[in-house]
């Protein structure tokens, strides 16, 4: 088979780059923008945490490969995948399972296993799955942790196990798998000075803001009339030196594809590497995080396939 770097789109979040990777596109144009965002047309809020919000069609605006291959006389499975329990053009994978982020590593294989143990007219000839343990325990612990190397070696035993029993079913050089992540991480300091308080440099935060996000970047929509003075706001820290840069979406680097969204807020701050962006009082302190810059080395994913 083949292995090397995979690069994730901006911004490098878990649903927008699991939404990338099964439809082909841009978060710009599959509409999964980030793990959380605000869509003017319907004035309602997206969260990926948030099980009632994931199941509206109306977030998905493309069609998946696990769609994709129905059309085509094929039946589909996912086993935890982002997008895969909600109707999405209609449709949803012949066979799939609510995310469940305590269901173990060997029990999400043997899903997959079970479905592929089924009859041939039953079978579904495309299957994704979701090993989610390894971003838990870089956010938790770190990406240099003695936890996340733990979650790796389980991943990699999981993976093993399958490749196992495949072979056991004589599959093993009839199927094409294909091992993705969605981003890297980077490694967050306990230290005040790795946080970049927004409400120190936006007087009036929660008074002028629509919206905001927080975390590696930052998406901002001011209340009317406020965006200019907020951005200007914003441009005098970066220019004193602090450790971020800010954009209108329309200014932001084209190789990023992400402006052509009215689901894109109108002002973006992206985070150096390394550093946090919060708010006093804030609870939210990572050990490891991604969302940034998606051409830096440590975003940068995996790809593994043979076949």
């Amino acid at each position: 088979g083949v292995h090397g770097p995979l690069r994730p789109q901006f911004p490098s979040y878990t649903f927008p780059n699991h939404y990338t990777l099964v439809t082909g596109l841009y978060p710009e144009s599959h509409g999964i923008v980030g793990n959380s965002f605000y869509d003017p047309e319907s004035g309602e809020y997206f969260s990926y945490t948030k099980q009632e919000v994931l199941f509206k069609s109306k977030w998905w605006l493309a069609e998946p490969i696990w769609n994709a291959v129905q059309r085509f006389g094929m039946r589909s499975a996912t086993m935890f995948w982002p997008g895969s329990e909600s109707f999405i053009l209609g449709k949803r994978p012949n066979y799939f399972r609510a995310y469940d982020e305590s269901v173990s590593t060997n029990v999400r294989v043997n899903q997959v296993l079970e479905w592929l143990d089924l009859p041939e007219t039953k079978r579904p000839k495309f299957i994704s799955m979701y090993m989610s343990i390894v971003d838990d325990a870089g956010h938790m612990f770190g990406p240099k942790s003695i936890e996340t190397k733990l979650a790796l070696k389980e991943v990699d035993n999981g993976i093993g196990y399958l490749v196992k029993e495949l072979e056991s079913r004589s599959l093993h050089k009839k199927v094409n798998l294909l091992i993705v992540s969605d981003h890297g991480m980077v490694e967050i300091k306990d230290e005040d000075r790795f946080h970049i308080y927004l409400d120190d440099l936006i007087h009036d935060m929660k008074k002028r803001l629509q919206w905001v996000d927080f975390g590696p970047i930052s998406s901002i929509i001011p209340r009317k009339g406020q965006a200019e003075a907020i951005y200007n706001d914003l441009k005098e820290g970066e220019a004193a030196g602090m450790p971020f840069k800010v954009f209108y979406k329309e200014e932001l680097p084209r190789h990023f594809h992400y402006h052509q969204s009215d689901r894109i807020a109108p002002i973006i701050v992206i985070a150096d590497a390394g550093f946090i962006i919060d708010y006093r009082g804030g609870h939210w302190v990572p050990r490891g995080a991604h969302g940034y810059d998606p051409n830096i080395s440590e975003m940068q994913a995996l790809l593994i396939a043979s076949g």
